[in-house]
């Protein structure tokens, strides 16, 4: 999936984005899956951008791990609801992890914030 987004620089514009979505209910994802999924982006180009989805979570070493450096940003169960419940759209919250992820080197933005720094 391919997003066009006049903001960011033609090279991005061009990366692959990969989506994987682990939708197992109840199951929090471990540092050890994000490293499988870190390494199937690393092999897809340098400006690879991947979404890592967990309808449930992450764990809190598996955030630790990747919140200095990351090729990928996640979303959770929280993040659904709100798009779903129409309190922030999707493309506002691509735009708005993917900034994070540049500026800070975090894979997690949680929607919870955003609406914290809105206030």
């Amino acid at each position: 999936m391919r997003i066009r987004d006049p903001e960011y620089p033609a090279a991005i514009e061009a990366a692959v984005e990969i989506l994987r979505k682990r939708a197992r209910q109840g199951r929090t994802i471990t540092y050890r899956e994000l490293d499988v999924f870190k390494s199937n982006i690393e092999r897809k180009g340098k400006n690879t951008l991947g979404l890592y989805i967990s309808m449930s979570n992450f764990t809190s070493d598996a955030l630790a791990v990747y919140s200095l450096s990351t090729p990928f940003i996640t979303m959770d169960g929280g993040d659904f609801m709100a798009v779903l419940d129409q309190r922030i759209r999707l493309d506002e919250l691509m735009r708005r992890k993917k900034r994070h992820a540049s500026e800070t080197g975090h894979c997690f933005l949680p929607v919870s914030k955003i609406f914290s720094e809105s206030d």
